[in-house]
C-alpha cells in the first residue's frame, strides 16, 4: 500500500537536501549551519519515515487503543502528516538561517506564520472527514 510512496519521498528529501546544501555553499555559513542541517535532516527522515507508513511516530495515534485506531485512515494520514514534517523542518531551517543573518523581522514572519500553519494543519487534521474511516473501510479493514 505504502510502495507508491516510496519514489516520492526519495524525490522529496534528496530535492529538499540538495537546496540546502546549495543555500549553504551560496551563504557561505559553516558553524551554525552543519548541527542545523544535522538536525533538519534527522526531522526529514523522520517525516519521511511516516510519510511510509510508521504511523507508530505519530505523537498520540501511538498510544490510542486498537479500537479508536480503527476509525482512522491511517494512509491518508500518515500521507498528510509526513510531508507536512519536511516542509516545516526545511521552513525552520530558512528561519534559523535568516535570524543567523540578523534579518529578525523576515525570521520573526517565517516563525510567526510557521507556527500559524502549523495549528491550521493540526486543527484541520483533527477536525476533517478525510483522515476518518467510513463504515464501508471499517468493514473492509
Amino acid at each position: 500500500m505504502y510502495k507508491d510512496r516510496l519514489l516520492k519521498a526519495l524525490i522529496m528529501c534528496g530535492l529538499w537536501g540538495l537546496i540546502v546544501l546549495e543555500l549553504h555553499n551560496f551563504l557561505d555559513i559553516e558553524g551554525m549551519g552543519m548541527f542545523d542541517a544535522f538536525l533538519m535532516w534527522i526531522i526529514m527522515i523522520l517525516g519521511t519515515m511516516i510519510y511510509l507508513g510508521a504511523s507508530w511516530l505519530i505523537a498520540g495515534y501511538n498510544t490510542m487503543p486498537a479500537e479508536k485506531k480503527q476509525k482512522f485512515n491511517i494512509y491518508e494520514l500518515t500521507g498528510i502528516i509526513g510531508p507536512v514534517i519536511v516542509l516545516y523542518a526545511l521552513i525552520m531551517h530558512m528561519v534559523a538561517i535568516c535570524f543567523y543573518m540578523n534579518e529578525f523581522y523576515l525570521g520573526a514572519t517565517g516563525l510567526i506564520s510557521s507556527i500559524v500553519a502549523l495549528i491550521s494543519i493540526i486543527v484541520w487534521v483533527n477536525y476533517s472527514e478525510r483522515f476518518k474511516m467510513t463504515a464501508q473501510e471499517e468493514k473492509a479493514y
